[in-house]
């Protein structure tokens, strides 16, 4: 026996919410539907409405330090609570949510387009300040470029996501992880194997990258999800229960350990490259995105709907990836790049609330 997993189904903007999408950052939820979210247009139920969001959230991730700080779960625990979010909760996340979607959900040009531009562009924008502005070797700048334009999308963004735009979640994951393993994370490591002076050739380099991704979980559970979606193979109840049950162990699993991960770092000298390295991902990562979007459907791709738009935006907003510290300690960066991810993990909860302010998201 087999079934379908099926998938709430996304509010159906007006067209004029719909045609406003095409000038930029617009509101996810057209007004006619903000009822649905118990809101009406007062700014203090809005605002409530908001932080009653947001603060569980970060309540989960302050929970994961205080338990870690405190010795209650040692930093190898929380690291195989992270290793078992990795590669068992979000693949099978992954593929609950995509596989039996239809393809035109999937195949999203415009979100991968504008995904994908924002983040270059946010990437060249930091190697040029930290290689020009910061003066830092071409391996620290190439790692410190990584915090513009890669965030934290699988431990932060997608329990953003499910808790504000739960139909597209999923979907808005698993787009994200391809730009971010086919795009974003070659990109950084081919910038810092090339300030090594090593010179391996192109197709070495593909090939290596190749062998990454395919030893990547999540990419394995994209492919596999998308595979399914394309050829429309009915998922059997048995696989799309366990998945469903194995994914939702990721929210909560996810936020504890990013709380626990970030015992022991602190914010000590360097303060002027913290805070344009974290402004760089929290504020200006999402704003080239938007950007992008903006460009990319005035260039003719076609519009998305306002959930998926504010899902682009959002994710884009995340703070640091947690590898940026591991790969900028190769290159002598042990205080700053800890820092980052120190900053732009707390200072999220200001941005983020902020934008789920300006894309109407949850009032």
């Amino acid at each position: 026996m087999a079934g379908r997993i099926t998938h709430p189904a996304p509010d159906a903007p007006e067209r004029t919410t719909a045609t406003r999408m095409a000038a930029g950052i617009r509101p996810a939820i057209s007004p006619n539907h903000r009822e649905d979210y118990g809101q009406g247009d007062d700014p203090k139920e809005a605002m409530l409405s908001i932080l009653t969001i947001t603060v569980p959230i970060y309540a989960a991730i302050a929970l994961g330090f205080l338990v870690t700080r405190l010795g209650i779960f040692s930093s190898e625990a929380i690291a195989y609570f992270g290793k078992f979010v990795t590669t068992i909760a979000l693949p099978c996340l992954l593929f609950t949510s995509i596989a039996q979607r239809p393809l035109a959900e999937i195949a999203n040009p415009t979100y991968l387009v504008a995904c994908g531009a924002g983040a270059v562009a946010a990437i060249g924008i930091g190697l040029f300040y930290a290689s020009k502005v910061e003066r830092l070797s071409p391996g620290a700048a190439a790692s410190a470029a990584m915090t513009f334009g890669a965030g934290n999308t699988g431990f932060v963004g997608f329990p953003v996501m499910m808790a504000t735009l739960p139909s597209v979640a999923g979907l808005a994951l698993g787009l994200s992880m391809i730009v971010e393993n086919v795009l974003v994370l070659p990109l950084v490591l081919l910038l810092m194997e090339r300030a090594t002076g090593e010179r391996r050739g192109f197709w070495a380099e593909v090939t290596g990258t190749l062998g990454r991704l395919a030893r990547n979980p999540l990419v394995i559970a994209v492919v596999v999800s998308v595979a399914f979606a394309v050829f429309r193979i009915p998922v059997p109840d048995v696989l799309a229960k366990t998945t469903e049950m194995f994914g939702r162990a990721s929210t909560a699993l996810a936020l504890f350990a990013v709380g626990g991960m970030l015992v022991g770092l602190s914010v000590r000298g360097h303060l002027r490259e913290i805070a344009v390295l974290s402004l760089g991902k929290l504020v200006l990562h999402p704003a080239l995105v938007a950007g992008a979007l903006w460009v990319a459907v005035r260039a003719g791709l076609p519009a998305m709907s306002p959930e998926m738009s504010a899902a682009l935006v959002l994710n884009a907003g995340m703070p640091a990836m947690s590898l940026y510290p591991i790969l900028g300690q190769r290159y002598g960066q042990t205080e700053v790049p800890p820092a980052v991810l120190l900053v732009t993990t707390a200072g999220s909860f200001v941005t983020l609330t902020a934008l789920l302010a300006i894309l109407h998201v949850g009032v």
